[in-house]
């Protein structure tokens, strides 16, 4: 059980000169807002896809179509190896909800804070990033209004291996006995099958969902009712999930509008049938390696001990799949509370309070003993809940004529537990609670100079085998001045905007452990960052330009574990690393109304962002991360995840030769010359278009990801024909090529351009039929081509998840990530048309 008991009082007494709202306003310090007009549109199964490629610095990822995965989030890169690096979740101004209860539809705007400046006042929960959702309750129209959307999709695999078919293996079968000059009947045999395992296992399926909304405004009421349904089979055949949501809000002013009263409630209730994630790569390994002449559920042979096995090896993955039942549940229910009341024009009141449950439950059992998964049972993962209390008091204090101070004290306790099972030699924080106090101060002077200081205190007891407590500061400082307010003259006067920035902010993240990370005592990781910003607007701001120049530097301290094994017996090890990574680089977010008239309008954004990833400093013996293929090194200088590969040179018959550091040939791959890449990007860039010409409406994204590079495991195993054992890719093929493995020749530079999504829609306004509402019909596709020298499934790298599938057996258990490991699920591509009715 997930136990958070938040309480916040805040007093805030502020006041403001008569100047421009904008002059006492800190949203360029404060992070960088995506309503929903310019987010991602159509078939949208996860929240995090609505703002994919729509702000630099923030990376969003899916290295799969597993239905049950959800997009990857960083901000500003990785700061830990091994660990939680992902954001910290605001809904409705409750911290650590969760965003994936969300359907699409209940989101209004997103706000990503990208510098620790702003996300310092979350202390120990902010230090890697924030990301703020405010959900569509909050924006009720006067009169009644009844909304109904309806959507289907078609969707299918965007990608599939180029195998053997059944013809090409029996040749290549026969050249195979040719050269070893004997009978192929004595090495392979037939059975006359011909099963492309892919379309077996694969399918195209059509996905539905159903949207119902209704609001109304009554006198000093306000409500908003909504029921979301959505049907999504999987691509792998017997798979599928099913996701209810309900979203509610009720708003009542009483008082002459002087007290305001919210309530709102979301449910989602999301059910999944079929392979796990992680078991779907054992299931695909089969399907991918499977000879084509053999049958669909063959009988089994005189050596099998279980049904799809025969003396060709393997198992037939759509026998492993009918056997297969895993059922998995997901609830998740949010409700808060708030409440405003302006006491006086000067002085405001405000209570916001909220609690969230998620309650998990997997079943999972298999009809026959086969080796895919040495778990059968039946368990409830863990309930989590999260409470939070907030209250507010803002008041004004006339100041001076030339600048203001606002001021605020923040004081939390909070109380957490978690009930999830974890190796016990993993401290897996059962128990912590925290006192957390903070200061801020703000500084605003009507020359455009904008001065804030925020301090947070946090003192923590940490419950693991022993209690034991910890303190930590977060801070920060920001800087910024309008010049427009400080000069005066004809070249200044032609920006609609020129403001300059300088800040500074330090803040923690708290992971949760895994089974490769165990924390030491220390195990909230500080996060400090240098911002130089620039933000500009021309033409009356129908172009905007916001530069940023960051430099964010994150401590860690855990070990790793590793499986050791001796003469009495295996069990766990444990590797110190104490580091430092270094994240810094440059964004540019540009806005730009290109064509506005009457009739036709068009909007641009172009989003780019570098960023140089590296280990400043390591303290540890061991610098080397091995897996049976795809080394990487884990040492100063170098990124996070950097393969580290003997440079292949050429290969004759079973021999591969390599180049030595001087230039010349060796077949010993330890004394090769070594190949270094990194598998984070470069560079990237998005680029987004609104275009309306009278009811018609077309919107694309796209992105293009430079430098990454992958290690194409797909290559490597499925080059080398083995008979009878396994199928392989239909380009060339070595025998005994796995000798190669730790060399280069399977690394690929993984750039890419993808078209993201592209929605086009028509508008149909029904006063011509004296009804007051709108119908607007569209179509579209997302993940329509991905350009791309890379020969394997995808490009894109899911950094959130480790690599898995047939090289678990990793020797230091930390994760490796950028290797696509020949057990891949596709990535999803979605033709969608639907309807959306508002009257």
């Amino acid at each position: 059980m997930h136990k958070v008991i938040f309480l916040l009082i805040l007093f805030v007494p502020t006041t403001a000169f008569t100047q421009n709202a904008s002059d006492t306003s800190f949203q360029s310090f404060d992070g960088y807002l995506i309503a929903d007009t310019a987010m991602n549109q159509g078939n949208i199964t996860d929240p995090m896809f609505l703002i994919k490629g729509r702000a630099a610095g923030l990376t969003v990822t899916k290295g799969d179509g597993h239905p049950m995965n959800h997009e990857s989030v960083l901000i500003r890169g990785m700061g830990s190896r091994g660990w939680d690096n992902r954001p910290l979740y605001v809904i409705d101004g409750i911290p650590g909800a969760d965003p994936y209860g969300l359907f699409p539809e209940h989101i209004r705007s997103m706000k990503i804070h990208r510098n620790v400046a702003s996300t310092s006042k979350y202390g120990i929960y902010g230090g890697n990033g924030v990301i703020e959702i405010n959900t569509i309750g909050n924006f009720i129209k006067d009169t009644f209004q009844v909304s109904y959307h309806s959507m289907i999709s078609f969707d299918q695999p965007s990608e599939r291996l180029d195998l053997l078919t059944a013809s090409e293996f029996r040749r290549e079968a026969q050249s195979y006995a040719d050269m070893l000059e004997m009978p192929v009947e004595e090495f392979f045999d037939d059975l006359g099958a011909s099963t492309d395992w892919q379309d077996e296992v694969f399918r195209q399926v059509v996905t539905h969902q159903q949207n119902v909304a209704v609001s109304q405004s009554i006198n000093n009421t306000r409500y908003r009712l909504a029921f979301n349904f959505r049907d999504q089979p999987g691509l792998l055949i017997q798979s599928g999930k099913r996701k209810i949501g309900v979203n509610s809000y009720v708003n009542q002013s009483l008082f002459n509008d002087k007290l305001n009263l919210s309530i709102g409630y979301t449910l989602s209730d999301l059910k999944y049938k079929g392979i796990s994630e992680t078991d779907s790569e054992m299931v695909l390994f089969q399907a991918y390696t499977r000879i084509p002449t053999n049958p669909v559920n063959m009988p089994a042979d005189e050596f099998s001990f279980v049904y799809p096995y025969s003396f060709y090896g393997g198992y037939d993955p759509v026998f492993l799949i009918n056997s297969y039942h895993n059922t998995q549940k997901r609830k998740s229910q949010r409700i808060n509370v708030a409440l405003d009341y302006n006491l006086s024009e000067l002085l405001t009141f405000s209570i916001n309070s909220g609690l969230q449950e998620i309650e998990k439950d997997e079943s999972f059992f298999m009809e026959n003993a086969v080796i895919m998964n040495s778990r059968i049972s039946s368990y409830r993962e863990r309930i989590d809940k999260l409470y939070f209390f907030n209250s507010q008091l803002n008041f004004e204090i006339p100041w001076s004529d030339h600048s203001i101070f606002t001021t605020n004290i923040f004081y939390s306790y909070q109380s957490s537990r978690f009930n999830k099972d974890i190796n016990t030699y993993i401290s897996n924080l059962h128990n912590q609670r925290n006192n957390a106090l903070s200061g801020e101060v703000n500084y605003f002077h009507k020359r455009g100079l904008k001065i804030r200081w925020i301090s947070r205190y946090d003192n923590i007891t940490l419950h693991d085998v022993d209690e034991y407590r910890k303190h930590y500061w977060s801070h920060s400082v920001s800087l910024g001045w309008n010049l427009k307010k400080l000069v005066t003259n004809s070249l200044v006067e032609k920006f609609s905007r020129l403001e300059f920035q300088y800040l500074y902010g330090k803040a923690f993240s708290q992971p949760l452990p895994n089974q490769r990370v165990r924390p030491l005592h220390d195990n909230f990781h500080p996060t400090s960052e240098h911002v130089f910003s620039f933000k500009t607007g021309l033409l009356k701001n129908r172009l905007t330009l916001d530069f940023n120049f960051y430099k964010r530097t994150t401590s860690n301290k855990h070990y790793l574990v590793i499986q050791v094994s001796s003469y009495y017996g295996s069990g766990p090890g444990f590797i110190p690393y104490d580091y430092i990574v270094i994240n810094k680089g440059v964004e540019a977010d540009l806005k730009w109304l290109v064509f506005r008239k009457e009739q036709f309008t068009w909007n641009t954004g172009f989003h780019y962002q570098l960023n140089n990833n590296r280990i400043k400093t390591l303290n540890s013996h061991h610098n080397l991360a091995y897996s049976r293929y795809g080394d990487q090194i884990f040492d100063e200088g170098q990124a996070l995840y950097t393969f580290n590969l003997s440079e292949f040179a050429y290969s004759e018959g079973l021999d591969v030769y390599y180049y030595d550091n001087e230039g010349g040939i060796t077949t010993n791959r330890y004394d090769a010359r070594k190949t270094r890449a990194s598998v984070f990007p470069e560079y990237q860039v998005g680029w987004q278009n609104e275009l309306h010409y009278h009811n018609f409406n077309l919107s694309f994204s796209m992105r293009y990801v430079h430098g990454n590079y992958i290690y194409n495991a797909d290559r490597l195993i499925l080059n080398e024909l083995y008979f009878p054992n396994s199928n392989v890719l239909s380009i060339e093929f070595y025998p005994n090529f796995t000798y190669s493995k730790g060399s280069d020749f399977v690394l690929e530079d993984a750039s890419y351009l993808r078209i993201d999504n592209i929605v086009l829609g028509y508008t149909l306004n029904l006063d011509h039929w004296n009804v007051n509402g709108l119908v607007n019909v569209y179509f579209g596709v997302n993940n329509l081509v991905t350009l791309t020298n890379f020969s394997g499934l995808n490009p894109e790298i899911d950094y959130e998840r480790p690599v898995n599938g047939w090289d678990k057996f990793i020797i230091y258990r930390n994760d490796m990530t950028g290797i696509s490991a020949a057990s891949g699920y596709p990535p999803l591509r979605s033709f969608f048309m639907g309807v959306k009715i508002t009257i």
